[in-house]
């Protein structure tokens, strides 16, 4: 697994998940839409203080990524750990929920 303190963009767009979910975007697009996805997911991730809530959040965790184009945003789903549920959140522009 990845570090749990810190991951550069370049870490996280080459991630096999979110290469994924930007190849069905164009291929001049896709550095903006990895980099869109980066900006929310490094804020939610760097939220959590615990071990436990990072692991679970960290980008090695994430099942899969969706791009809702009628609401904008990303629907990212994230694996069961030892210690948590399998969860999903809307990632909107800076934004989760």
């Amino acid at each position: 697994m990845s570090t749990l303190t810190s991951y550069s963009f370049e870490e996280v767009k080459n991630h096999p998940v979110v290469q994924k979910m930007t190849s069905k975007f164009v291929s001049i697009q896709r550095d903006d839409v990895a980099r869109a996805f980066y900006r929310t997911w490094i804020r939610h991730y760097n939220a959590w203080e615990s071990i436990e809530r990072k692991e679970q959040h960290s980008i090695d965790n994430i099942s899969r990524i969706a791009w809702d184009n009628k609401q904008k945003l990303f629907k990212v789903y994230y694996k069961k750990t030892k210690h948590f549920s399998p969860v999903w959140y809307h990632y909107t522009s800076g934004e989760w929920y």
